[in-house]
């Protein structure tokens, strides 16, 4: 709760406003109304309007993306506290100082990239302006960042894996059902599907388990997809993505179909049907059923991989959702196609997202140097 000062209680008097009432907006990152001047002068004025500037506070960033900044900006507020500076009021020496401890800390890559976005947004929140990031800061921060690179292994991608897995996942479990699809491994088949969506939409597994029946559309032949949980490019589009239907059994869109089929599910808004294709299965007098009240959880998805791929005859090993991800995109981009296309197809709004997906395989490679002229 914000503090109220006397002068704000006799203002608020004068409009029979109840500070208490008012002082309860909780502001992102641990601040206080006190700290963002305007929104709290507003509040008092106008204190109907509270839920409308929470929900403008935290609008511009996914959920995801507040969480982690929050922890980049108590971290700071700790330093802060403990060496005695104001983070109300940071200047250059604040922030070297900042940087040279959490370089001898020897804090990973990962921590120094969120520096100065997290920071910033504290900053323009509080003073409206990005504060001082100096010349002397940003040389420091990349500093830091080259050393902190050079100090670590590198990271390494999510295991390889071939496309012919995916096409003999489809063809075991999956293609000879289609006339008979009650028969088909529940489990299994559902495993399949999210294999098969992951691999043509570039999704995450966290963007896949938020889909619901009423995020997939009928489009003609085709299906598109709307990733609700997306946080790129909302504003344009960016959360839908399209199947395209063949006329061959690896087909995303038959797969999809099948797989509402067997568990009875109802495609599209106008159904209004919310169950989650990661959904919970229940038996019920020998007949599976889908599980209305919210999906499966990740660590389910994970294990049930594990399993599929032992059925494979696969070591799981390594082995992650994240492997088809970086294989959708690997082998959309050895076709290719513009990596604008694919970041569309991603729903990424930077090129360097598809980079980063695509295996830089000593087979991609061969094929490199294989254009160089000769």
């Amino acid at each position: 709760m914000g503090f109220v000062h006397m002068e704000e209680v006799a203002q608020a008097a004068e409009h029979d406003i109840d500070p208490d009432q008012v002082a309860r907006i909780q502001l992102p990152f641990g601040l206080e109304r006190e700290d963002v001047a305007a929104v709290d002068s507003m509040l008092l004025r106008y204190p109907d309007l509270q839920a409308s500037a929470q929900s403008l506070l935290g609008a511009p960033l996914a959920k995801s993306t507040m969480s982690t900044y929050s922890g980049a900006i108590n971290r700071f507020k700790r330093f802060c506290a403990i060496h005695g500076y104001n983070y109300k009021q940071p200047t250059e020496e604040v922030l070297v100082h900042y940087l040279t401890v959490l370089n001898q800390e020897n804090v990973t890559n990962s921590i120094l990239d969120q520096v100065r976005p997290a920071l910033t947004i504290l900053f323009q929140l509080q003073q409206g302006q990005d504060g001082p990031f100096t010349p002397l800061v940003n040389r420091m921060l990349q500093g830091a960042k080259r050393q902190a690179a050079l100090s670590r292994e590198p990271v390494q991608k999510a295991k390889e894996v071939g496309l012919e897995l995916v096409k003999a996942m489809v063809a075991k479990h999956v293609t000879p059902f289609k006339d008979r699809i009650g028969e088909a491994d529940i489990y299994m088949l559902r495993t399949t599907v999210r294999i098969v969506i992951i691999y043509f939409t570039f999704c995450r597994l966290a963007d896949y388990v938020l889909l619901q029946s009423r995020h997939v559309e009928r489009k003609g032949r085709d299906l598109q997809l709307c990733f609700s949980g997306s946080k790129n490019d909302q504003l344009h589009r960016g959360q839908y993505t399209m199947l395209k239907a063949n006329d061959g059994d690896f087909c995303p869109v038959k797969v999809l179909k099948l797989y509402g089929r067997r568990l009875n599910l109802s495609f599209g808004r106008a159904q209004g049907e919310t169950t989650h294709l990661h959904c919970k299965i229940r038996k019920l007098a020998g007949r599976w059923y889908a599980d209305r009240n919210g999906p499966a959880s990740e660590s389910l998805a994970r294990e049930e991989l594990a399993k599929l791929l032992v059925n494979m005859g696969m070591d799981p090993v390594g082995i992650t959702h994240k492997s088809f991800k970086c294989l959708g995109v690997t082998a959309t981009m050895a076709t290719g196609v513009d990596v604008l296309d694919v970041a569309a197809q991603g729903r990424w709004d930077t090129l360097l997202m598809p980079l980063r997906y695509r295996h830089n395989s000593d087979a991609y490679k061969k094929q490199v140097a294989g254009h160089v002229p000769t």
